[in-house]
């Protein structure tokens, strides 16, 4: 009796599209989220929540929620994010920890100069005065 030779066969559209999934989980499982996603204020800002979708900021405190588009950019090797708040149109800069789990908004209030760099101190001003910035340091939920 001759000893039978198992061979597995393989089509090429099965191969193709074993290879297509796992280069989708692949893809989606690297690709970084950026601002996407929920972030909670710190510190005095914990009832503060930031979401972000791949269009609009939606935040939310104690009185509410709020969304408005917003769109980013980058100024040289700063992220700049702008969207509209309260007080008109608010530019600012942010920055994403290495482990994806932090986010520094450095926001200037309404249609004051966008910052230029973390280390800028705001202004302490009266209610009102468009000269100061908002700093925000926030977690990803």
């Amino acid at each position: 009796m001759r000893a039978m030779k198992l061979r597995p066969q393989f089509s090429i559209r099965a191969l193709l599209l074993v290879t297509f999934a796992a280069a989708i989980v692949f893809w989606a499982t690297a690709k970084p989220r950026g601002l996407r996603g929920t972030w909670t204020g710190t510190q005095n800002l914990s009832k503060i929540t930031f979401r972000f979708d791949d269009q609009q900021v939606h935040i939310t405190n104690r009185w509410g929620t709020t969304s408005t588009p917003y769109t980013l950019s980058e100024i040289g090797d700063t992220a700049a994010i702008d969207f509209v708040g309260d007080n008109g149109l608010q530019r600012g800069i942010y920055k994403i920890d290495a482990d994806g789990k932090s986010l520094t908004l450095l926001v200037g209030n309404g249609y004051a100069q966008r910052p230029t760099t973390f280390d800028a101190t705001p202004n302490v001003t009266k209610a009102g005065n468009q000269s100061g910035f908002a700093r925000y340091m926030l977690l990803r939920q």
